[in-house]
């Protein structure tokens, strides 16, 4: 399987994107990102196409 990676320059862009809004939305402060080596667990709460 192939998997193609996104250009650097997009995720950058979008990273700041996103932090902008959590920062003026939600107040959220971001402390430290998560990297890829620490990994990470993603629960999904939905389980039903109707969400």
């Amino acid at each position: 399987m192939l998997i193609k990676k996104r250009p650097q320059f997009v995720t950058s862009f979008l990273r700041i994107i996103f932090r902008t809004f959590l920062r003026i939305k939600y107040k959220a402060v971001i402390e430290k990102p998560i990297s890829i080596e620490d990994g990470s667990l993603v629960i999904c709460n939905h389980t039903t196409s109707m969400d």
